[in-house]
């Protein structure tokens, strides 16, 4: 009697305790979230986490490890009910990450790569209502283009809405495949649990397609999974695997490769199995690689080249590899700043792969769960192994593209989260509080450091990758006022892009001066009080997010300083035509 009172006391002290730090999570966030409002970006900020209040990021962090306490204590059945309000919470802070840049008043993000291109597209279904031939994600830019007809919301809106979206669908995903992997209601939370951290850095606020396609991935594999219990999930199948490569090409490569290995393995090593049993057929897979062939033939016949179709999935047949950049890197940046920066953007996943191996020690040592578990350690195997591929011979992905936007990633929390429900299954002792504590701080240390690497910062020896509006009106000056026949010298801001968001895809592949793939001599080719850049008359372009890469991230690559900078107004053959502030345009005349 006295020992159910304690327990009774205890559970009301504990749930007191937990309103007020729930209650307290959600107040700080809308002080934080109301100042943050008050403090919108003036112009270009080298770095999002110096700037934005430092009440966000303690009210974010502190909201996910309340969120977290809210998962563990739903592990126990009189407090069941807090796994949504955990999950929820969760969800929230999560969102409130992925939009800071936009909260804050960002004009937008990784312009300088596919981004602005992506948007490009975009604008030529909704100007000429066509897609361009070789378009080889045909099927995002109709989506938007959709959707910014229904809703009277802008593209560029779109894109910073969107994110948090998929997000969403992505951990629905994650929660509805956990239950048909195990239907534990312990494993689901634990493994609601293990999806908190942000993976997929500096992508994740964006639309990339392949970033898309990539939320999509763990709804893709519930639908499987249900497929040989429910034969109407088998149209969602066809669906998803059709809209795949029209979605992203490598995306549905991964997905055939996936499949094709989960195949191969209950063809060859569970023959005893009853067929009804298996989770992939002869049909789903050869469906998802007819779709496959389908983009592939479609794409031959549009470009009229074997060779083109394959550059678009590969890259170029000459040129540098992924690791050759790499091996680049750590010889401009130093081995030191290069693995730092790789060990805070990949730190989240390397914790997160080590965690996976002890879970799949522990799968291989129990026969129960290898029927159960071993498509997901296939998928995570072979999938690993291909990314090594690209690493190796893929000329189109960089190295933060490749580290960043790892597909892997989504099959692990469910392996952590096994190692979760392996220890709270040990029964009592002190060891295994010390394995769960331990195990929960590398969760969110995992959590932590996905957080510092989700923007571009100094903190990953990157500037921040903002374009401001000033920067957009400055190229939108030199584009309409350029000489058709003269180059632009470009730093680390290609014209082309700007051109793609304000004029379209179209447009900037028409106007061919745009797109010269000129790159700017160190120091501008400065022979004392002159420029040397070529032998031609060339504009130059510098804006702010050039001058703090150089002369502030980067000073040990000695490429840029502030005074190379500062002489471009003192040379006698150098004039500044144009300055926006965050944009500045200069002439440099052969005839001088």
């Amino acid at each position: 009697m006295i020992k159910l009172k304690n327990e009774y006391n205890g559970n009301r002290s504990t749930c007191r305790i937990l309103k007020i730090s729930t209650a307290t999570s959600f107040v700080m966030l809308a002080i934080a979230l109301i100042i943050l409002a008050s403090e919108q970006a003036q112009g270009y900020e080298i770095s999002i986490y110096q700037s934005t209040n430092i009440l966000l990021w303690v009210s974010v962090f502190f909201g996910i490890c309340n969120g977290f306490i809210l998962l563990v204590l739903s592990l126990r059945e009189e407090t069941r009910r807090l796994w949504v309000l955990g999950a929820f919470q969760i969800v929230f802070c999560n969102c409130i990450l992925i939009s800071l840049y936009a909260l804050k008043g960002y004009f937008q993000i990784l312009f300088r790569g596919d981004l602005a291109t992506y948007l490009g597209m975009i604008k030529d279904i909704t100007v000429f209502g066509s897609i361009s031939p070789d378009n080889v994600y045909p099927l995002p830019p109709i989506l938007f283009s959709q959707l910014e007809q229904v809703s009277s919301l802008s593209t560029l809106m779109l894109s910073k809405i969107l994110p948090s979206l998929f997000f969403i669908i992505y951990f629905i995903g994650i929660i509805c495949w956990s239950k048909e992997v195990l239907n534990d209601k312990k494993y689901v939370a634990l493994v609601t649990i293990s999806s908190i951290p942000l993976f997929f850095a500096w992508f994740s606020p964006t639309i990339y397609f392949q970033m898309l396609s990539v939320w999509t991935l763990p709804l893709f594999f519930f639908i499987i999974y249900r497929c040989h219990t429910h034969t109407s999930f088998k149209v969602l199948f066809f669906i998803m695997c059709f809209v795949y490569p029209f979605w992203h090409p490598i995306t549905s490569i991964f997905t055939c490769v996936y499949l094709g290995s989960v195949y191969a393995y209950e063809q060859l090593f569970s023959r005893k199995k009853p067929a009804q049993n298996h989770l992939l057929t002869l049909t789903l897979l050869f469906f998802a690689i007819v779709c496959l062939l389908f983009w592939m033939i479609t794409q031959l016949i549009l470009l009229k080249s074997a060779t083109r179709v394959f550059e678009q999935i590969i890259g170029l047949l000459e040129g540098y590899t992924t690791a050759d950049v790499a091996r680049y890197y750590i010889t401009r940046l130093g081995f030191v700043d290069t693995l730092r920066s790789a060990y805070l953007m990949f730190n989240d996943d390397l914790i997160y792969y080590l965690l996976s191996i002890v879970g799949i020690a522990y799968v291989l040592k129990n026969k129960k769960m290898k029927e159960r578990f071993l498509p997901i350690i296939i998928c995570l195997v072979v999938g690993s192994l291909l990314l090594f591929l690209f690493f190796f011979f893929a000329r189109i992905h960089t190295v933060d593209r490749l580290l960043n936007l790892n597909f892997n990633m989504v099959f692990t929390p469910f392996l952590v989260g096994l190692v979760f429900l392996t220890i709270l299954n040990t029964g009592k002792s002190r060891k295994k509080t010390i394995f769960v504590v331990m195990l929960s701080g590398l969760v969110l240390l995992s959590t932590l450091t996905a957080m510092v690497s989700l923007y571009q910062s100094p903190l990953t020896i990157r500037p921040n990758d903002q374009t401001t509006e000033s920067e957009i009106q400055g190229a939108n000056w030199l584009i309409s006022n350029k000489e058709f026949g003269v180059n632009v010298a470009k730093i680390l801001s290609p014209l082309s892009r700007y051109s793609d968001f304000i004029y379209g895809h179209e447009y900037t592949k028409s106007r061919k001066d745009l797109d010269l793939r000129m790159i700017m001599p160190d120091h501008f080719g400065s022979i004392g009080y002159t420029l040397s850049i070529q032998d031609k008359d060339v504009y130059i372009v510098v804006t702010t997010f050039d001058k703090y890469s150089y002369s502030v991230i980067w000073q040990s690559i000695n490429r840029f300083s502030k005074s190379d900078f500062t002489r471009l107004n003192f040379y006698s053959n150098c004039y500044q035509v144009y300055d926006s502030i965050n944009y500045e345009v200069y002439f440099n005349p052969i005839d001088h």
